[in-house]
C-alpha cells in the first residue's frame, strides 16, 4: 500500500470498478475488520483502563458520523484525522492506550501451603487479579495451572513442609511467578515421560507435573541458595 501510493496511475484500476462492487467489498472488508476487532477486546479480561480506552475511542469515532460539523475548526495539519470515524477512533485509540499505561505494572503475593491449599484458592486468586490488570484469560488460565502443578508436585514428593511464597507480577507484555521455599529443588524436563517410566517409578506425579509445567511455560529458571530455593516461571502476554 505504501509502494502504490507513490503510483497514482495504480488508483485508475480502482476508479474503474463498478460502484456495486466497490460497496460489496467495502462491506466484505469491514465485516472481518469489526470480527476481529471484537475477537481482541473479548480474548482479554476487561479492566477499567481498558473501558475507557475502548469506550472513548468508540465514541468519538462516532461523533465524526453523528455530528459531522464538530471538528470543522480543527487545525489543518490535524484535519485529516478528523475526517474519518475509523482513523479518529484508531489515532485516540493509541494515545490512550499509551498514556494510560503509566503504573500499569502490578505485583500481588499469596503464601500456598502444600497438601492443604486447593486449586480453587489458586485459580480464584489468579482469575481476580487477571481481571483487574486485563490479561489475556488463556495465559491466566496457564499461570494457575502452573502454580497448582507446582504445589500437587511439591505435597507429592515431600520436598518442603513449609509454606511458598508466590509473587506474581504483570507489566502488559510479560507475566512471571516466582515462587520461594525452604527444602529441595524441583528437576523440571521437557521431555514426556512414557507410560512405561510412569507405572515404574512408585510416585510418577512429580515427574509428570514437571513435563506439564514445562509445557505451559515459556520459560523456566531455578536456584538454589543453600536450603532457600527459588522457581520463576515466565509467560509471554
Amino acid at each position: 500500500m505504501i509502494f502504490s501510493a507513490f503510483f497514482s496511475r495504480l488508483a485508475s484500476i480502482f476508479v474503474i470498478m463498478p460502484t456495486p462492487v466497490m460497496g460489496a467489498s467495502l462491506i466484505f472488508a469491514a465485516s472481518f475488520m469489526i470480527l476481529a476487532g471484537i475477537q481482541i477486546i473479548t480474548s482479554r479480561m476487561i479492566d477499567a483502563r481498558k473501558t475507557f480506552v475502548i469506550g472513548i475511542s468508540v465514541v468519538f469515532g462516532l461523533s465524526v458520523d453523528l455530528v459531522p460539523g464538530l471538528f470543522k475548526h480543527a487545525h489543518p495539519w490535524i484535519q485529516p484525522f478528523f475526517s474519518s470515524s475509523l482513523s479518529l477512533a484508531t489515532v485516540c485509540a493509541i494515545i490512550l492506550n499509551l498514556f494510560l499505561r503509566i503504573g500499569i505494572s502490578k505485583s500481588v503475593e499469596i503464601e500456598l501451603r502444600p497438601g492443604m491449599d486447593s486449586s480453587d484458592k489458586i485459580f480464584t486468586f489468579m482469575e481476580h487479579h487477571g481481571s483487574q490488570w486485563g490479561a489475556l484469560k488463556d495465559v491466566v488460565y496457564r499461570v494457575a495451572s502452573v502454580i497448582n502443578e507446582f504445589l500437587e508436585s511439591v505435597a507429592q514428593s515431600g520436598i518442603s513442609k513449609e509454606n511458598l511464597k508466590v509473587r506474581v507480577t504483570f507489566d502488559e507484555f510479560n507475566l512471571d511467578v516466582y515462587i520461594s521455599y525452604k527444602g529441595l529443588p524441583v528437576k523440571f524436563s521437557e521431555k514426556q515421560p512414557s507410560v512405561a517410566e510412569l507405572l515404574q517409578d512408585e510416585n510418577p506425579l512429580p515427574a509428570l507435573s514437571s513435563f506439564l509445567m514445562s509445557k505451559n511455560t515459556d520459560s523456566i529458571k531455578s536456584s538454589v541458595n543453600g536450603e532457600q530455593c527459588r522457581v520463576h516461571f515466565h509467560f509471554d502476554h
